[in-house]
């Protein structure tokens, strides 16, 4: 008896320590993509919120559920919900209740650089200071234009970060709130039943 609750309850604490993952949707292989990002000039209107929304919507998200096919595929954002933040960028930002996040990186001989991010359940995350941290690992952020001498852009400071949530009133989880529900209740009834 005293096997099974222990066993139980290391799969309740896995369960529960299971931790998201930021996925960069930006490099969809449309117009305008990067290696990480979308170059601040290829987004039509320059990137007000507006603007942003939009590329979200389309190209992006469409773009995005074309060469990856997610399952479920991703769902626009509800362009009311969108938010700016532009304060507090070196320290974890709350995302509960948001699916998706745009964050702009300045400067670089090529300009400012937006990277697409879908939240994956996160709720909170501390975005990258520089444009330059979140490349290839080479320090220079993005890339275009290619050959021998490619402008790199997006490699300043962060400047904000847009968030949306998503189209419809809820938003299912991965499946652990009815896997722990399930475990509870099977265990009640084990203890029911022993009695």
């Amino acid at each position: 008896m005293k096997k099974i609750l222990a066993s139980l309850a290391i799969i309740c604490i896995g369960v529960g320590t299971i931790q998201a993952a930021l996925i960069n949707i930006s490099n969809t292989g449309i117009g305008g993509s990067l290696v990480n990002g979308i170059a601040f000039g290829d987004i039509t209107g320059g990137g007000s919120v507006d603007d942003l929304y939009d590329y979200l919507a389309d190209p992006i998200i469409p773009g995005y559920n074309d060469i990856m096919s997610p399952v479920p595929a991703l769902v626009a954002p509800d362009k009311s919900t969108g938010i700016e933040i532009t304060t507090g960028l070196g320290s974890a930002i709350d995302l509960t209740g948001y699916s998706y996040a745009t964050v702009h990186y300045g400067g670089g001989p090529g300009g400012g650089m937006h990277v697409f991010y879908y939240l994956n359940g996160m709720t909170s995350h501390t975005f990258a200071a520089n444009g330059s941290d979140i490349g290839d690992g080479t320090g220079t952020g993005s890339t275009f234009g290619g050959g021998p001498s490619p402008k790199y852009v997006g490699t300043g400071g962060i400047s904000n970060v847009r968030l949306w949530k998503p189209t419809g009133t809820s938003v299912p989880d991965s499946g652990s709130t009815l896997l722990l529900l399930g475990l509870g209740l099977g265990v009640l009834g084990f203890l029911r039943r022993r009695k």
